[in-house]
Parts: structure tokens; C-alpha cells; sequence
């Protein structure tokens, strides 16, 4: 299965949901998972598992051809189980001046090989770059589209995602939207978000910023650090409904193939 989350704004949680989803599908679900940052972003996973990265995705555009041992050999490997590959590796500015070469045909051999080595591939997916993005947005059996109550910025960028996942082929039932870091008396709530939205029925993580930023300061994911805080009870939930979401998607595929053939 290949799960995306995906935000059309900065700095509300992608990185911290991709990486404890991953978390998630390693130790409870026994998955042999990888996480992947995308280009478009400098890495942080690799703060959230304590990692240092020699090589990041950028790295494979000097490549000839990438293939899924050598990926399996140049990844990172978190004790959880999760295998990660940053954005970037340990030299960020040098790669960066290469983000043009990381195509969309580079993008099919990594995916392509990811999903012959493992059973679960978490995709950490920033829209910078679009044609790589909607091409991965296209390809995943299930989309979290991450959102908070911030301000009525953020659920303006939240509409412009859903229409973005609308033009990259996402349909909707392949999208999980979030709600993150939700708190009971902001200036918004979730009736503002299905308004601007017209997305119903998120899934909702609670604000639990001393948790989160405790994890983060240690390098430990936060559904191993603390697994009985609200955030992480709420993101365990997320994880089941997306490995659902994607088998179901997954299992239609395979039906449909059967069928033509």
C-alpha cells in the first residue's frame, strides 16, 4: 500500500503524521514500511527518529538507475522497523540546486522499487513540486490531507488541496482528511473547515503541543514516547483507518485487473 500525506501549507504537522503513521504500521500492523520525504522540503523526519541521513532522495538524481537493493542499502533504519529516506541527506545544500532533476521519471523507478521491497510505503508529500507530486498523489491508495484551525489562511489552502487531489485523479474515496492539532475553544471550528472545505467528517488530532514537542527534543517518535497521550491515541485511530482505506482501495484494484483480464 502507498499512503501520501500531503498539506498545501507549511508547518501544520505533515512531517510529525507521516512519521508516527510510519511508526504505527511497523510495530503494531507488522509492515515492512518505508518513509519518504519527497523533494520540495529540506528533511526533518530524520530529527523525529533520531537518524542521521548520508543520503536523501535527492541523492538519486546523480543515480544511473535505482533498483530496490540499492535503495534497501542507502536508507535509514529506525528501530522501530521503519525504513526512511529524507528529502535531502546530511549536505542540503548541495542538493538542492539539483531539486530540477528529481522528475517524475525518477519518481516511477523509486516508487516502483519501494513497493517490490516493502509491504507499506508512507510518502511525506509537499505540492512544491507539483508534477512530481500529483504524479505520487495519483499513484497512492490513500491520501491524508492534513489541515488545522489555524486561521481562515489555512482552510483556504485546504480548499485549494482538495482541488488539487481533484486534478492529480485523487477521488475522493481514496482522501483521509485531517484535522490537526484541533483545540476545543479556537476561533474555529469544524463546521468552518466542512464550509470552506466541503469536507465532512474529518478525523480530528487534538492540540498536545508539550507531548509532541518532548518527542521531538528526544528524537522518539511520539507514539512510542507516549503512547497514551491524546495525539497519539488520536493518530493510532488515523493509522487504522488508512491501512483499511488502502487495502479496500488495493483489493478494488486487484478486483478490476482480474476482471479485464
Amino acid at each position: 500500500m502507498v499512503i501520501s500525506v500531503v498539506g498545501a501549507k507549511g508547518g501544520i504537522g505533515k512531517t510529525t503524521v507521516a512519521v508516527n503513521l510510519a511508526v504505527l504500521l511497523a510495530k503494531r500492523h507488522g509492515e515492512k514500511v518505508a518513509l519518504v520525504e519527497l523533494p520540495g522540503q529540506v528533511s526533518d523526519g530524520g530529527m523525529f527518529l533520531d537518524l542521521t541521513t548520508r543520503h536523501g532522495f535527492l541523492s538519486l538524481t546523480e543515480v544511473p538507475a535505482v533498483d530496490a537493493d540499492f535503495l534497501a542499502r542507502i536508507m535509514s533504519t529506525h528501530e522501530s522497523g521503519v525504513h526512511y529516506l529524507g528529502a535531502t541527506s546530511d549536505r542540503p545544500a548541495e542538493e538542492l540546486s539539483r531539486t530540477s532533476a528529481a522528475t517524475v521519471e525518477l519518481a516511477g523507478q523509486v516508487l516502483g522499487a519501494l513497493k517490490r521491497r516493502f509491504t507499506a510505503v508512507i510518502l511525506d508529500c509537499p505540492v512544491a513540486l507539483w508534477p512530481l507530486a500529483s504524479y505520487m498523489l495519483r499513484r497512492s491508495h490513500t491520501v491524508v490531507a492534513m489541515a488545522t484551525l489555524e486561521d481562515m489562511a489555512v482552510l483556504r489552502s485546504a480548499l485549494s488541496l482538495r482541488e488539487l487531489l481533484g486534478a492529480a485523479g485523487v477521488d475522493s474515496e481514496r482522501v483521509v482528511p485531517v484535522v490537526n492539532r484541533a483545540q476545543r475553544s479556537g476561533a474555529l471550528g469544524l463546521e468552518d473547515y466542512t464550509r470552506v472545505t466541503s469536507w465532512e467528517k474529518p478525523m480530528v488530532i487534538p492540540e498536545d503541543a508539550r507531548s509532541c514537542a518532548a518527542a521531538l527534543n528526544e528524537g522518539v517518535p511520539l507514539v512510542l514516547k507516549s503512547p497514551g497521550a491524546p495525539a497519539s491515541q488520536a493518530i493510532a485511530r488515523l493509522a487504522r483507518e488508512v491501512a483499511e482505506r488502502a487495502r479496500r482501495v488495493t483489493g478494488a484494484t486487484v478486483a478490476r485487473s482480474h476482471a479485464a483480464g
